[in-house]
């Protein structure tokens, strides 16, 4: 539903990132490692109602060695985040520190074998 605001400093941090804005398809998940995921304004195209929930839930139903994070600015009893909370690998809010996004990437690289190091 916004921009990910995070995206300047992570790439500064030597990440690599592409944005890929609202999603009509899960195949555009194929060919990352590491899915970040909002709940709101994503997946629309999917189902509107669960939005990032449901594309997170078929990302991995299709693709289940993805590791895929979700974020949002949601309260965490919202349905949609509960929703996100049981399919996703972690969870972190859109508002974290740039400390906390590099620390949830930094786990989601150690736990994917096929990724050898953020600097590559």
């Amino acid at each position: 539903d916004e921009r990910f605001a995070p995206l300047a400093n992570l790439r500064a941090n030597h990440y690599r990132i592409q944005e890929l804005g609202d999603v009509a398809d899960i195949t555009a998940a194929r060919d990352y490692a590491i899915v970040l995921c909002d709940l709101h304004g994503v997946g629309t195209a999917l189902n509107p109602g669960a939005q990032g929930a449901h594309l997170i839930r078929e990302i991995k139903k299709h693709y289940p060695e993805k590791f895929v994070i979700a974020y949002t600015g949601a309260s965490p009893p919202s349905l949609i985040s509960r929703s996100a909370r049981d399919n996703a690998d972690a969870m972190i809010k859109k508002d974290s520190n740039i400390e906390d996004w590099i620390d949830a990437l930094d786990r989601a690289i150690t736990r994917n074998p096929d990724l050898t190091s953020r600097l590559n």
